[in-house]
């Protein structure tokens, strides 16, 4: 006789109210405690047993009452299934994965550089990450540069915007072989392709600058909040903070390309310490000249196969700021007031998520997370021209090669494979249609479903708590999100 399962469905409160996520449907329902306690049990308890788990609690009337309002929901709305898709399926079989790579790729990484000039306290390319590489002394090999674009030119003909974006190490370090990359670009090819990078900052020195402005190349800028915050964490090998000179490069791209600077540089944000959310955003409002409605790009340091946190480098535990800064956004959306950048990363691209959802049935088969089609959505290039899925990953996926293209069968393995070991959990789990997760998430130096399972706790909470902020605000005003979208 098969495991019966209750409803998949995932409960949670605000202050006002319970609420219940109805995976099956796509539905945030509004229900009475009595229904709110009862509905993990319904399918799987008769009534005698309803009224024996809830003795005392309450009335056999009132659990006969939440019984058939369950029943109503599920045959009227589909509500309170407990339909689980039977497997995860990407939807592609070799054939249409080898039309996307021939046709459709989308965007080419390049490793143009494993140097950098920086040694932050959190990068992924420390020793604290054993499962990635430290940063290094070798820059790109033009030829190897060059193939990598002939072979991304000639297979994104169905691309309305292709993209290449310099990664580094810090990118700015190889700065000849970008300007010889951006010229072989321009003189060989007519199509228009989208270039971006991020970097440090610290080189963003007049002839850098004036080359990523004459080129259009679309930049973010790391820098992490106030001085003293800022430079606890980024800072150059002797330990010397980075802060002043950023600022002072910021000044001058502002000030002597104030167009460019307006329109193509973005910040990144990594909130090392969490505790400090809250002065971290006065920073950034405070300063009108250089940070008023630029992008800011919000992130968290990476906490998993890491000793950094054991070492007491960083410490994420306080997120009490972060629920303040809820607070505020909270405010401000229900005013309908304008949201500064570092709110709207924090807290809106989720909320989006979550109030633009499709409502439609969960089906048999469900798409597997955020994965892409590898080397069509993204391809990265390493120095040594080999093509990977993406930076996040390095060589680890690898898919190919500069001087042999990619390889079709290998994706298909990958996508396989990666399916074959997220399948069991993943039919299951509460958050299977708001799950952004992808290879970097199962994949260090193998594919490891344990490390998989602690990020998808992580992701479950995120879920929840955009879940309660998203339902919290639409009890004060559910129109709020109307104008804002």
């Amino acid at each position: 006789m098969p495991f019966l399962k209750g409803p998949l469905i995932k409960k949670f409160c605000t202050e006002k109210s319970s609420y219940i996520y109805d995976v099956n449907t796509n539905e945030i329902v509004s229900v009475d405690s009595v229904l709110y306690d009862v509905v993990d049990f319904y399918g799987l308890y008769s009534g005698q047993d309803l009224r024996s788990r809830f003795s005392g609690v309450y009335t056999a009337d009132l659990l006969k009452e939440a019984k058939r309002k369950l029943a109503l929901a599920k045959k009227e709305e589909g509500l309170f299934s407990t339909h689980r898709p039977s497997s995860l399926d990407y939807y592609k079989n070799m054939e249409a994965v080898e039309g996307m790579l021939a046709h459709g790729m989308q965007q080419l990484i390049l490793e143009v550089t494993d140097r950098c000039n920086l040694r932050c306290r959190y990068c992924i390319y420390s020793v604290h990450y054993p499962h990635t590489r430290v940063h290094g002394t070798r820059t790109m090999p033009l030829e190897t540069a060059l193939k990598a674009i002939e072979l991304f030119m000639a297979h994104n003909q169905d691309t309305a915007e292709p993209a290449l974006t310099f990664y580094g190490g810090e990118p700015l370090l190889a700065l000849p072989l970008l300007k010889k990359i951006v010229d072989y670009l321009k003189r060989n090819y007519t199509r228009n392709v989208r270039m971006n990078l991020t970097t440090n900052g610290t080189l963003l020195f007049e002839e850098a600058a004036r080359f990523l402005k004459e080129n259009d190349i679309a930049i973010v800028v790391s820098l992490d909040g106030p001085k003293d915050i800022h430079d606890s964490m980024r800072v150059y090998a002797n330990g010397t903070g980075t802060f002043e000179v950023i600022l002072h490069n910021l000044r001058n791209l502002k000030k002597n390309y104030p167009e460019y600077y307006d329109e193509k540089v973005g910040i990144r944000t990594t909130l090392a310490c969490v505790d400090a959310a809250e002065t971290i955003r006065d920073f950034f409002i405070s300063d009108t000249i250089l940070f008023k409605d630029k992008m800011i790009l919000t992130g968290f340091v990476d906490t998993v196969d890491t000793d950094l946190f054991t070492r007491n480098i960083v410490d994420i535990n306080d997120k009490g700021a972060i629920a303040r800064l809820s607070a505020v956004f909270h405010e401000a959306i229900l005013k309908q007031v304008p949201i500064d950048p570092f709110l709207d990363s924090l807290f809106m691209r989720s909320l989006k998520k979550i109030h633009k959802r499709i409502m439609e049935p969960l089906g048999e088969t469900h798409y597997p997370n955020g994965i892409c089609c590898p080397g069509a959505r993204r391809t990265f290039c390493t120095l040594g021209g080999s093509l990977s899925v993406c930076e996040r990953v390095s060589a680890g996926l690898c898919i190919g090669h500069v001087d042999t293209g990619i390889d079709p069968q290998r994706v298909c393995d990958i996508l396989q494979e990666y399916i074959k070991l997220s399948n069991p959990q993943c039919v299951d789990c509460w958050a299977v249609r708001f799950c952004s997760l992808c290879f970097t998430s199962i994949y260090n130096d193998r594919f490891d479903i344990e490390r998989k399972n602690k990020i998808c706790e992580m992701v479950r909470a995120n879920i929840k708590a955009d879940l309660v902020l998203y339902c919290t605000v639409m009890e004060s005003n559910e129109n709020a999100f109307e104008s804002l979208l």
